[in-house]
């Protein structure tokens, strides 16, 4: 059976629980903090090669740098070559997501500045530098997590049945940057969370400009 956007009154259903979803995420950060990025660091700090490898290639799917040059093409494809209107403007939600989501990620990178897993075995520093401008003081929220958080609340918009599926996924892809050592937990949650959020209000914002995310005859 073909698998069709599905026109509901729950399609940004993380933005409308949105309260909840924070406060959820929001605990599950302060836990990471206290109780379980260091173990959790320290764990993947002693990863064979070969895994790093694999996990690098899985990072590489959700690199921004990446989803800048890829989003582009597939919208300017779909929406002009194809003239698949609908689609065009699907994509265009994605599109606008990411770098949006990146932005307030930024953002909290330098209000924060988090040291990343490298400081902590390096120099043991952990915590905080709030206001500083630097790679190894950017590790909170991960800009990685933000990206595909943000795909996945764009698509869990035209399939929410299909949300679970895609909050599963898509965070599985974003603790590879765990796994190779450049942020703790508690940044990708973060990060995820924020992508997340960002692209199913970016969606309503859409809608109620009359955005055509729907063929006529759903």
């Amino acid at each position: 059976m073909k698998i069709c956007p599905e026109k509901t009154n729950k399609e940004a259903i993380f933005f409308e629980h949105g309260q909840l979803v924070l406060a959820l995420s929001a605990a599950a950060v302060i836990l990471c903090l206290c109780f379980f990025d260091i173990p959790i660091a320290e764990f993947f700090h002693t990863f064979p090669s070969a895994w790093r490898r694999s996990l690098k290639f899985l990072t590489n799917l959700i690199d921004p740098k990446y989803n800048n040059y890829v989003w582009p093409l597939v919208f300017f494809l779909f929406r002009y070559l194809l003239k698949k209107q609908v689609w065009g403007n699907r994509i265009l939600l994605v599109l606008i997501s990411i770098p949006l989501g990146n932005f307030f990620v930024w953002i909290l990178k330098f209000i924060f500045g988090r040291a990343r897993p490298d400081l902590l075995f390096s120099k043991h520093l952990y915590g905080f530098h709030f206001f500083e401008w630097n790679w190894h003081l950017e590790s909170f929220p991960s800009g990685h997590a933000a990206g595909i958080g943000a795909i996945c609340g764009a698509f869990a918009c035209f399939y929410p049945r299909l949300s679970a599926l895609f909050l599963v996924v898509g965070f599985s892809l974003a603790l590879t940057r765990v796994g190779l050592g450049v942020h703790f937990l508690s940044d990708v949650i973060a990060g995820f969370t924020i992508g997340l959020l960002i692209a199913q209000w970016t969606y309503i914002l859409m809608k109620e400009q009359k955005t055509r995310f729907y063929h006529s005859s759903n």
